[in-house]
C-alpha cells in the first residue's frame, strides 16, 4: 500500500496546477489552453528480464493543460504489452500505466518539438503458460518514471499529428521476484486542442 502513496501524491499535485493553466496560442492572440492526445504504437522491451518477449502494442490517451506556450502538465492512461514464445513457454507481460508528466515545448509556425518527464503507477500483470508447469499468473502495482520527446505538425489550428518516443523505467514484483518491465514506446500521436 505504501508504494501507492507517491504516485497518487504526484497526480494530486499535478491536478490543481493544471487547473491554473492559461490560454495560449501559437497562431496569435487567444487560443486553446487544454488538449487531448491519443497515441497508437508499439512497446519494445528494453530489459534483460524480458529477453524472451517480442514487441507488441502500446495505446493510450492524454489530457493536458498549458501554463504558457512552453510548459504544460499532463495526465495519461495507457496500455502496453510484450509477448512471446520461447522453448514452448508462452509469456505475456502487460500493464496499464496512469502517469503525470511535465512537458517543455518549442512551438514553431507549423510544428512543435517537445520533451517531457514524469512518473506514475503501473498496474502490471505477467502470465506464463507451459505444457510442463501449466499456467501461472501474477500481478503487481508498481511505481515507475519516464522520459520522452515528440515532434508534431499542425494539421489545423486545433489539430496536430506527431511521432513520440518514450522510455519507461519500472520494476514490478511477480511471484516474489523483481522484474524490470521497462521499455521503449514508439507511437504516432493525434492531438486536439480546445
Amino acid at each position: 500500500m505504501r508504494s501507492l502513496v507517491a504516485p497518487f501524491a504526484a497526480i494530486a499535485l499535478a491536478v490543481p496546477a493544471a487547473a491554473l493553466a492559461q490560454p495560449v496560442s501559437t497562431v496569435g492572440g487567444a487560443g486553446p489552453d487544454t488538449y487531448l492526445e491519443l497515441h497508437l504504437g508499439g512497446f519494445v522491451p528494453q530489459s534483460s528480464d524480458l529477453d524472451g518477449l517480442d514487441p507488441n502494442i502500446d495505446v493510450g490517451g492524454t489530457f493536458g493543460a498549458r501554463f504558457n506556450p512552453n510548459l504544460s502538465a499532463e495526465l495519461e492512461v495507457g496500455y502496453y504489452r510484450a509477448s512471446g514464445t520461447q522453448s514452448g513457454v508462452k509469456g505475456v507481460v502487460d500493464a496499464i500505466p496512469v502517469t503525470a508528466s511535465l512537458r517543455l515545448r518549442y512551438p514553431m509556425k507549423v510544428a512543435e518539438l517537445s520533451a517531457f518527464a514524469g512518473g506514475g503507477i503501473h498496474f502490471a500483470h505477467e502470465s506464463i503458460d507451459s505444457a510442463v508447469t501449466g499456467y501461472r499468473s501474477s500481478g503487481d502495482t508498481a511505481f515507475g518514471y519516464h522520459v520522452g520527446a515528440e515532434a508534431a505538425f499542425n494539421l489545423s489550428p486545433m489539430m496536430r499529428v506527431g511521432f513520440e518516443v518514450r522510455r519507461t523505467f519500472v520494476t514490478a514484483s511477480f511471484d516474489g521476484g523483481d522484474v524490470d518491465i521497462g521499455g521503449l514506446r514508439l507511437a504516432a500521436t493525434l492531438g486536439y486542442e480546445f
